[in-house]
């Protein structure tokens, strides 16, 4: 476990759940289940800096939970996504673990829809691919729980700046690729609905 991070103090072994909403979420959830963090626009709009976000709710949760899944504002996810996710969390509290999500032409400016994790093979990345052991190298936002041990590490680095829209999920998973690796497991039991299709 990395510096200055300890389950000990845990009031809860289950992560806090976030939602972040750039202007308004395609779907709402009641905020004692999930809840809503507004990332404000910035003169780069929409660049704005998501790594500030993301440092204010770890330092809010870091205390009482092991870590956050964080889901966006154009994600939907229901009572069996977050079962999973919680239980997934119960077995690899300290992991990355990201849920299945498709990733839509108009998100991605691409002619087919795309798995929103993906792995090295060879010299390219491979959506919807994972290793042997189910791990993959890349997730998205759509439904991933980011453990305290990785937001501690992006702390160190003091690498808060670096995670900006649109490349905050690629950056930090570079991050946990760093030695020593925190593996990053693919979750298919949890298929998080990503909205932006249209």
């Amino acid at each position: 476990m990395e510096a200055g991070v300890s389950r000990r103090a845990m009031s809860t072994e289950i992560p806090a759940w976030v939602q972040f909403v750039w202007i308004r979420p395609v779907v709402s959830y009641p905020p004692q289940i999930i809840h809503p963090v507004v990332l404000r626009p910035t003169p780069g709009y929409p660049h704005g800096n998501k790594g500030a976000a993301m440092r204010k709710t770890w330092i809010q949760y870091r205390d009482h939970h092991p870590g956050i899944v964080f889901i966006d504002g154009d994600v939907a996810v229901d009572p069996w996504d977050i079962r999973e996710m919680n239980r997934a969390v119960l077995r690899h509290p300290d992991d990355v673990l990201t849920g299945h999500a498709w990733l839509w032409p108009a998100s991605l400016r691409t002619g087919d829809p795309v798995p929103s994790h993906r792995t090295w093979q060879g010299q390219d990345a491979v959506w919807g691919a994972t290793h042997p052991d189910g791990t993959c190298d890349y997730f998205s936002f759509n439904c991933t729980y980011i453990p305290n041990r990785l937001f501690q590490r992006v702390a160190d680095q003091r690498a808060w700046g670096r995670l900006v829209f649109p490349w905050a999920d690629t950056r930090l998973s570079e991050i946990a690729q760093q030695s020593p690796r925190i593996p990053i497991h693919y979750l298919p039991q949890v298929r998080a609905k990503h909205m932006n299709a249209f």
